[in-house]
């Protein structure tokens, strides 16, 4: 039988329990481990700080450009995200930019010269979409498909690809590293915390507590 005394303890209990729980949940800023560009010739940038997409490349090619991240620390369900990128205020604003899906394995990535890696950056699944515009931090939200393949990739290493839709001679992305935005290519995750097996014993109790005592009144 459930004292009064008892059952305040046992409430007690379950309420920080669910704190707990909630406090294990929240925002993860993940930095890009690595980024770089293909060219529609297959050349490459090897992995840097910067990011290029643009179609005013050498000899008037286009480039894709590629974000790397690090999950290998990310723990619990990804259950938003958006992709943050500084751009160089001398770029050109307005076009529209995509990011994709990569399947090129990840360390092939800024280590091998390919024309079929620079059209996988810019033809797979669409994770995000927006317009740019120069100068700033553009945000872009992560879709429902993003989300899906974010949390398939926890525990690894994660690549996006950049592409946009701009005409000859517009840059829509120029290099980020030493702009006034700084360095700035991020992911900022939202994780749903998993529940502890105390945790959630700690709340049966509180739950089955409660419904004791209301039998009794």
């Amino acid at each position: 039988m459930f004292t009064t005394t008892t059952l305040r303890r046992v409430l007690a209990a379950t309420t920080l329990s669910l704190a707990s729980l909630a406090a294990q949940a929240g925002l993860i800023n993940v930095d890009a481990s690595n980024s770089g560009w293909y060219t529609s010739s297959g050349s490459q940038n090897g992995t840097t700080a910067n990011l290029n997409a643009d179609s005013s490349g050498p000899a008037g090619q286009t480039r894709n450009n590629w974000l790397g991240f690090d999950l290998t620390g990310v723990t619990g369900t990804i259950v938003s995200a958006r992709l943050e990128v500084a751009s160089d205020p001398q770029n050109d604003s307005g076009q529209l930019f995509s990011w994709s899906g990569v399947s090129t394995p990840y360390a092939s990535l800024g280590t091998v010269s390919s024309v079929a890696i620079f059209n996988d950056l810019g033809d797979g699944p669409i994770y995000a979409q927006g317009t740019h515009t120069a100068g700033i931090i553009n945000l872009f939200d992560i879709n429902g498909a993003g989300i899906a393949a974010l949390n398939a990739a926890l525990g690894s290493m994660w690549a996006i690809g950049g592409s946009h839709d701009g005409a000859g001679g517009i840059d829509a992305f120029g290099f980020t590293s030493g702009v006034n935005q700084g360095d700035h290519l991020r992911l900022v995750l939202n994780t749903a915390a998993v529940p502890e097996p105390t945790g959630l014993a700690l709340c049966g109790l509180g739950i089955a507590a409660f419904g004791a005592r209301r039998r009794r009144v």
